[in-house]
């Protein structure tokens, strides 16, 4: 179950992603704030990836 949960949350962090690559090349709204998505949305995934190996590691 904490693999599903896990793979959730990666799922958000490609979703936020996807949606801040547009902005930050538009460059609508600002530069930093897109950026703050961004590296936002790469923070998600990478939380969620190392939870994901560690569910799949640990659990029996």
């Amino acid at each position: 179950m904490k693999a599903i949960s896990s793979s959730i949350v990666v799922a958000a962090g490609v979703y936020a992603m996807t949606q801040s690559m547009p902005l930050l090349a538009m460059r609508a709204g600002g530069v930093l704030p897109s950026l703050f998505a961004f590296a936002a949305s790469l923070v998600v995934i990478g939380l969620g990836l190392t939870g994901w190996w560690a569910s799949l590691k640990y659990d029996r």
